[in-house]
């Protein structure tokens, strides 16, 4: 699942190679575009806190993987690094509280997410549905072969057919197709 729709722009405006037009234009888009505004103050939070980790850390060596888990930890408190195993527990009311507060806030601000989430949780609904009527088909079918309830059709049936069958003959007998036996 891709956290930032527009993260490629949202990178070269920050750090290059952008001209001063589409500097400007992506600008005057940033106040136009919602979702384009959403993903920047997101995308800005996180290099800011790598910032101002790498200045923090300035001093002492830098554990460059700590940096990088401590800004992935810091996405994924505020909602933006999801896997679709977050989506699946926060549908089924299984998310922790942190989780589940991040995932309404992002779903409430960011109609992307919003959308992608509302197709997640439908394929997960028609999934769940699929599944409860196959289990109850198969509970139905395993009952019904187990109490020999279709063997118990299948002897009525031919008993049926053999009791009409003498006169279904007499019938085709006498009547215009006196050629059966």
């Amino acid at each position: 699942m891709s956290t930032f729709k527009y993260f490629d722009l949202m990178e070269r405006y920050l750090r290059g190679p952008m001209g001063s037009e589409d500097r400007f234009k992506f600008e005057t888009t940033l106040k136009e575009n919602k979702e384009l505004a959403a993903e920047w103050s997101d995308y800005m939070l996180i290099a800011r806190s790598i910032s101002q980790s790498l200045r923090n850390t300035a001093r002492k060596e830098t554990d460059i993987k700590q940096l990088v888990e401590d800004a992935r930890a810091l996405a994924k408190e505020r909602g933006l690094l999801l896997t679709f195993e977050d989506i699946w527990l926060f549908i089924r009311g299984h998310a922790e509280p942190d989780q589940a507060h991040a995932i309404t806030e992002r779903y409430k601000n960011d109609e992307s997410f919003a959308r992608m989430f509302d197709r997640e949780k439908t394929i997960i609904e028609a999934i769940q549905s699929f599944s409860k009527s196959q289990s109850i088909l198969d509970r139905v079918r395993d009952s019904m072969i187990g109490d020999n309830f279709i063997q118990s059709i299948n002897d009525q049936i031919q008993a049926e057919i053999e009791k009409e069958e003498p006169a279904i003959k007499n019938t085709l007998k006498n009547g215009p197709f006196d050629f059966i036996p």
